[in-house]
């Protein structure tokens, strides 16, 4: 959704809402926005709402907002980003969904890994 209003004005804008509600007849695993700090409320596992709300600001991004309904049992997303010459970075989202019952957990540890080698020393680790 347009919301880049810093080319069009120097003026703070008093409020901005937006409101988006999804339904989906495939479960909704993952709701996000890369561009803005949204509230996601969900109302069971096939409808959701995402919020995002500021007053006295100067958008200077455009709105976004990803969904995924899918019919596996554990959602996956990948969002990439990479401008020009510059080295990119992603975002991977891993859902199981609403929907899962309490037969159906699983205990279990999970290991994050991060490389600090010489390699991604300074800026690429920050």
């Amino acid at each position: 959704m347009p919301l880049n209003t810093e080319k069009f004005s120097a003026k703070p804008i008093k409020n901005v809402s937006v409101k988006v509600e999804i339904e989906s007849k495939r479960a909704l695993k993952s709701i996000y926005s890369p561009s803005h700090e949204v509230e996601v409320k969900r109302d069971g596992s096939h409808r959701g709402t995402a919020g995002y709300e500021a007053s006295d600001v100067q958008p200077d991004a455009d709105f976004a907002l990803y969904f995924a309904p899918e019919k596996d049992e554990i959602g996956v997303n990948l969002l990439s980003y990479k401008t020009s010459d510059e080295d990119g970075y992603f975002l991977l989202l891993a859902s199981p969904g609403m929907d899962v019952k309490e037969k159906q957990v699983v205990l279990k540890d999970v290991a994050f890994v991060l490389d600090t080698s010489g390699s991604m020393a300074g800026k690429k680790l920050e």
